[in-house]
């Protein structure tokens, strides 16, 4: 499932497994202090011959780097590096100069 308020962007070759979550927001209002409640968004960027694991879970911010993989039920936080593999929640690199076909 893709949920964008603004901008996902998936490149080619992507293998994305079912029950996959992006997003590019925090799809609710929320403020601090005397702020006003409001929606965060930041852009997500996909590189090109990424594999998504089952169950994973990417969140606003994040670029993922091309080659990389996206081990199932991975929560990505922050930036994938190209040809990396991340797991874990909160994802962190397991492996690197990974090749996948």
């Amino acid at each position: 499932m893709v949920l964008s308020q603004r901008e996902v962007r998936i490149g080619s070759g992507c293998s994305i497994s079912w029950y996959v979550l992006i997003m590019d927001s925090s799809s609710y209002a929320v403020g601090y202090g005397d702020e006003e409640p409001q929606v965060r968004v930041q852009p997500v960027f996909i590189g090109d011959h990424v594999w998504i694991g089952c169950r994973a879970v990417i969140l606003k911010g994040v670029s993922v780097g091309t080659g990389a993989v996206i081990a199932n039920n991975a929560v990505v936080t922050r930036d994938v590096p190209p040809g990396t593999m991340v797991a874990g929640n909160p994802a962190r690199v397991v492996r690197e100069r990974v090749v996948w076909k």
